[in-house]
């Protein structure tokens, strides 16, 4: 082996050490400084957590509801108020609908209901017939074509409760 060859050797080998070292020293840095950002990310998840526990709940504002008269000039804001973005009305509208001109004046038929539920909501008679139908013998009582709201007595509003024994005489006395 000449002297070049042991010296080029003799350098390789003290590249390769000095290339190892700074492998090692590389790699503790980047250990070091995950290790940094780990717990630095801990921290602060942490800190997010207790103050997400500690904020004040914010209630969303109630949507607005009210039935207007049949000589109302905001019926057809009220609608716009009334529907929501799939173009059905909210839950229990029919409900409230239905109760309301029933409180005013017992013994409605569907079709007056319906003619009710108009000037508040487009709401087609399926639906206040489901309504009616879903609740018949809870909330109302139908005497033919004629619904009742059913008072929580048990007898319909406005009306004595009739035991199922008594006859009831429709003749003049």
């Amino acid at each position: 082996m000449s002297g070049n060859e042991s010296f080029l050797q003799r350098l390789l080998s003290g590249v390769g050490t000095a290339l190892s070292i700074a492998a090692q020293t590389l790699n503790k840095v980047v250990e070091d400084a995950y290790r940094q950002g780990y717990a630095e990310g801990a921290a602060a998840m942490r800190e997010s957590i207790l103050r997400a526990a500690q904020a004040p709940l914010s209630v969303p504002d109630a949507p607005k509801f009210r039935f207007p008269t049949a000589d109302a000039q905001d019926t057809a804001q009220t609608r716009l108020e009334l529907k929501s973005k799939s173009g059905r009305a909210p839950r229990g509208t029919v409900g409230r609908i239905i109760n309301d001109a029933l409180g005013k004046q017992d013994g409605l038929t569907q079709q007056q209901l319906k003619q009710y539920a108009d000037l508040v909501e487009d709401i087609s008679a399926t639906s206040i017939g489901n309504e009616l139908r879903r609740n018949e013998g809870t909330k109302y009582r139908r005497d033919g074509n004629r619904w009742f709201l059913i008072a929580p007595n048990g007898s319909a509003a406005g009306h004595p409760a009739v035991p199922a024994a008594q006859e009831v005489s429709l003749a003049p006395n």
